[in-house]
Parts: C-alpha cells; sequence; structure tokens
C-alpha cells in the first residue's frame, strides 16, 4: 500500500475521516462524496482508498480540502482483504471510517476490530444481484453492519432492506436522500419547431443498465419521427453497443459520448431523459434530470416512482410499456413541459442540495463524539 498527498496544508488537526470504495472514478457515490467534502472544507481531513486504484473523480474536490490517496490492492479473499486493510488502518490511523457499498464491507469488519467508528452507505445492487440479493451476503452485512456507528441509505427501498431482511438495528439505520445542485442544474428552453426530438441517459455502460435494452425500443419507434438517442458515460459495454446500433439500422440517430465533464450541458440538450435499468436505488441521473425540468421514463426500479412529480408516475413502468410511453411524450410537446416543470418543482422541495447537507451536517455531527469515545477507549 501507499500514500500520496492530493490536497493542501492547513486542518491537520481536524477529525481524519477515511472512505473506502470499489472506485473513486466518477459516478453517484463519488458525486455526493465530493459534494460533502467541498461543502465541509477544512472540518475534515479526508484519505481516499479506492480498491480499483482509480481516483480521478479527485479532480472535483476544492482545492482548499485536505485529501490523502492510498493505495490498497483487492483480493477476492474476504480474510486477507479484512487483515489487509487492518495493516492500512493502523499506519493511517483515522478518527472514523465510512465504507461505501458491497465491495468495502470488509473494511467495516476491519474498522470495528480496532474500535475504529465507521459509517457505511449503501448505494445499491450490482449486476449480480440485479435480480435478488445473495443469502451469503444478505448474512453477512447482518453480522457486519449492526457494529456499525450508522448505516445510510439514500433510498426509501433500500432503508426497508436494510431493516427488514438486513435486521439492522433501527437506531443506527438512516434514510438520507441524494441532493442536487438547483443552480447547477436547471432548465432551459431549447425547442424550436420542426427541431429533433432528443432523448438521453447517462451511465456506466455495464449490463444491468441495459443500454442494449434501450437500443432495442429505440428502433421500434416510427422512423419518420425525427428522433435521436444520446448516451453519455462510458464502459465495457461501449463497442458491442455501438455495433449492435449499426445493426439495428440505428447508427446514424445515435450519438455515444462517452465521458461528459459539462453535465447541465448534458441533460440542457434533451428533451426527455429514459433509464432502463434492471436495478437503481436512488439514481443521481434522475434528480438531475428532474432539476433540469425533463420528463423522465424509466422502469420501475428502485426509488424512481416515488422520486418523480405525481404527473411523471405514469411513465415509471415495466419493460414492455416503455416504447409506447416514449412515443406518447414525442407526440406531445405540452405534456413534456407539464412533466418537466412539475419534476423540477418537487426537486425543489425535496432533494435541493442543502437539505441533503443538513441531514448530514446533523449525522456527522457525532464525528466528535465517536472520536473522542474511540480515544477514551485507548
Amino acid at each position: 500500500m501507499s500514500m500520496t498527498d492530493e490536497g493542501v496544508s492547513g486542518g491537520r488537526f481536524a477529525p481524519h475521516l477515511l472512505h473506502i470504495l470499489p472506485s473513486f472514478a466518477p459516478g453517484g457515490a463519488q458525486v455526493r462524496v465530493i459534494q460533502l467534502m467541498n461543502y465541509f472544507g477544512q472540518r475534515f481531513r479526508h484519505s481516499i482508498v479506492a480498491l480499483d486504484g482509480i481516483h480521478t473523480a479527485l479532480e472535483r474536490v476544492r482545492k482548499d480540502v485536505l485529501t490523502q490517496t492510498i493505495i490498497c490492492a483487492k483480493t477476492s479473499n474476504p480474510l486477507l482483504m479484512t487483515c489487509r486493510f487492518r495493516k492500512l488502518l493502523r499506519v493511517s490511523n483515522p478518527d472514523v471510517v465510512l465504507t461505501y457499498n458491497w465491495g468495502a464491507i470488509d473494511g467495516v469488519l476491519a474498522a470495528r476490530s480496532l474500535n475504529i467508528p465507521v459509517i457505511h452507505t449503501e448505494d445499491g445492487f450490482g449486476a449480480e444481484e440485479a435480480s435478488g440479493q445473495k443469502l451469503r451476503r444478505v448474512l453477512y452485512r447482518r453480522a457486519v453492519l449492526r457494529t456499525a456507528s450508522h448505516v445510510i441509505a439514500p433510498s426509501e427501498v433500500l432503508h426497508e432492506i436494510m431493516l427488514k431482511r438486513w435486521r439492522l438495528p433501527p437506531r443506527i439505520v438512516h434514510h438520507i436522500p441524494n441532493g442536487v445542485d438547483l443552480n447547477l442544474f436547471r432548465p432551459v428552453d431549447r425547442r424550436t419547431s420542426g427541431a429533433q426530438l432528443v432523448f438521453g441517459v447517462i451511465a456506466h455502460l455495464r449490463p444491468e443498465k441495459r443500454i442494449a435494452l434501450l437500443l432495442e425500443i429505440f428502433a421500434q419507434l416510427p422512423a419518420n419521427l425525427p428522433l435521436r438517442l444520446r448516451i453519455a458515460g462510458d464502459g465495457s459495454e461501449r463497442g458491442s453497443l455501438e455495433h449492435q446500433a449499426a445493426a439495428l439500422g440505428i447508427g446514424a440517430k445515435v450519438d455515444f459520448l462517452g465521458h461528459q465533464d459539462d453535465l447541465p450541458a448534458f441533460y440542457q440538450s434533451l428533451d426527455i431523459v429514459v433509464l432502463t435499468s434492471s436495478t437503481e436505488q436512488m439514481p443521481l441521473c434522475v434528480l438531475e434530470a428532474m432539476a433540469c425540468g425533463l420528463p423522465v421514463v424509466s422502469t420501475d426500479v428502485g426509488d424512481v416512482r416515488n422520486m418523480v412529480s405525481a404527473a411523471n408516475k405514469p411513465f415509471v413502468i415495466p419493460t414492455g410499456g416503455l416504447a409506447q410511453a416514449l412515443l406518447v411524450l414525442a407526440r406531445d410537446a405540452m405534456l413534456r413541459k407539464i412533466l418537466g416543470r412539475d419534476n423540477r418543482c418537487r426537486c425543489a422541495k425535496m432533494y435541493a442540495l442543502e437539505v441533503m447537507f443538513r441531514r448530514y451536517s446533523e449525522l456527522y455531527s457525532d464525528v466528535g463524539a465517536l472520536r473522542e469515545e474511540r480515544r477514551g477507549n485507548h
């Protein structure tokens, strides 16, 4: 393992938070971590452990926030991984360990074996659990996560799973929805008579996002409609998806944009956001689309139905109805406008970034107490 400084000096006596994530490439969980790091500034200093060795999302962290990256080689052997984490934690000596998702769960066990407080966050499940949770993982979560100081669920569905399936003590489980910057993500009036209608999605191009299904649905829509599909994001499936689009005869109408730095501009180039995922919990792309005043067509996964406005709920449906839903919205500009307006209003009411910051401020106010409790036990 190795350590490198990525921040500036200052705040060195602030509580030390060590974050363990499967990756620190740009993504939903990483965006939230960065939002919180930037919000708290020098109130905390941070170490980031990315188990895949990727720390590219650190580019979005403010320069005055003290950060450090730590390299820790990943192994599929949980006992060996726990031992590696224990060694890492002894060297880095954090006040609190923050772990994220199944990939980091061995860090919970390692930290608690050293009497270090843990805050664990679950954002959802990967492709291997898209159709159902693995019993072994359920039992492991049930045993390990109850030792954490706090366990956070951004989605209502996950909150219920934590309480009922994982049987975690209610006193440690918190439902804190993700937030979105309403000043950064905002609507623009881009419609002109006769212009193309643009569908879009931003996603890691992985199997559970089912972009192949989205291409099939897009190919079913009437060829005489001036439609375009924009896909932002990269991943292992990009090559096969580009080949599929060409084979379906829609290659000229589909843009594979890769990674996008200017997300507001991407959403503002769209008329409708569409999700075909087999598993989600509280997808950030839905919040960002709502903040930009866009209608959302989505499979009925995770919290999506509860996230969108009442008027948009009929467009959160099983897979078989997605093509018809897109067609209805494609042909009704007024309906798109109503849904987009209502989504923006709901987002401002329920999911403003300030609301999320307030909830985490209340939770992180406990970090000082956890720090002192640990020191008192030494």
